[in-house]
Formats: structure tokens, sequence, C-alpha cells
């Protein structure tokens, strides 16, 4: 029988290390990114609420609106309708409207990494003889994990690319609020209007 020598030990010590420091990045990561949307649907549910501006303004009534569908895509479809139609019955938000365009498309993009991490959970894979951790579904999943190896490629989700989605996540809802705070300008302070959509050209700017 072959025993490993010390350098193999070590190998093997560090790969096994670096795969519980990736799995610990990703853990953390999963929760980020929860919280992450967490708070984006906040920032949604607040533009519903200025959209709709129903008085008094201590009625909740807008945000009985927004969570009453259940799935996000149709809570963000509520919200893209009823601000579009703003837009329609006042031209002077007609500027807001492709910058809106923008962050819906990019909300529906982020969905994809939200829906991984809602049916999914932290696996180590072994492809070809190295481990991966990854944000995957079951491994005996073979439409979604198995195929996937079988073409020679990774399944799931990256640690630091779920990082990288928490990122994007949080720069939305920023770009949300300024829409909201756009809508507010608009209807009680118009000279200010333009320079709160300066903000959000700016920020719509930056690559995420």
């Amino acid at each position: 029988m072959t025993h490993p020598d010390h350098e193999e030990i070590r190998r093997l010590r560090a790969e096994h290390d670096a795969l519980d420091r990736e799995h610990e990045k990703l853990r953390a990561a999963i929760v980020a990114h929860q919280r992450g949307w967490a708070e984006l649907e906040i920032a949604l549910s607040a533009l519903l609420y200025e959209v709709l501006r129903i008085e008094p303004r201590s009625s909740h009534i807008a945000y009985a609106i927004y969570y009453s569908p259940t799935s996000l895509e149709a809570r963000t479809e509520l919200v893209h309708n009823t601000l579009n139609q703003l837009i329609v019955e006042n031209g002077g938000l007609a500027t807001i409207e492709p910058l809106w365009a923008s962050i819906y498309k990019k909300i529906g993009k982020a969905r994809a990494v939200r829906n991984a991490v809602a049916h999914g959970t932290p696996h180590t894979l072994n492809i070809q003889g190295k481990n991966y951790a990854r944000l995957t579904s079951p491994a005996f999943d073979v439409l979604r994990v198995g195929r996937i190896i079988s073409k020679g490629q990774i399944p799931g989700v990256a640690a630091q690319a779920l990082v990288d989605a928490v990122k994007r996540v949080a720069h939305l809802m920023e770009c949300v609020d300024d829409v909201n705070r756009a809508i507010v300008a608009f209807r009680d302070s118009p000279s200010t209007f333009q320079a709160k959509l300066r903000v959000l050209q700016d920020r719509l700017k930056v690559s995420n």
C-alpha cells in the first residue's frame, strides 16, 4: 500500500482549506444576496407608494397592492406598468422613461441569480478530479447539473459571481430610490427635478 508523501499531504490540505474558504465565502454571499433583494423589494414597494400617492399619506394601500402578487416577477411588472402609466399621463416625466427601462431590464437579468439562490444549495462538485464549491441544484439533478458536467462545464454559481451579484442588486436598489426621489421632486419641487434626474443618469453610467 502506497502512502502519500509529505508534499502530497500539504497539497491536499491546501486544497481542502481553499475549498473551505470558498464555501464560507459562498455562504456569506448567499445571506448578503437575500438581504440585498429584500432591500430592493422595499425600494420597489416605496416607488409604487410614491407613484400612486394615495391620500392620506399614512395609507398602506400601495404596499398591500405591491405584496399581493406572489412572485417577484409579477410585483416588478406591477411597478413597471404603474410607473409607465404615470409617465404617459405626465409628459414632463418622459425623460425618466428610458432610464427606468434600463433599470427594469437589469432587474430582470438579476432575477436569474436570485432564482438560483432561492432554489439551490451549496455543494462540493468533483469534476475531472478537481473540487469546486458551487451553489447548485442537488448533485443528482441530471438536467441542471449532470448534463452540464457531461459537457465539460462547471454548473452552478461560484462564490465570486454571487458576491458580484450582491453589488449589482445594491446598485439597482439605489437606482430605484433615485427614480423615487425624481418623482417626488417632479411633484413637490419641480425646480430640482433635473438635478435628481442627473443623479440617476450618473448612477446608471456606473458599470455593475
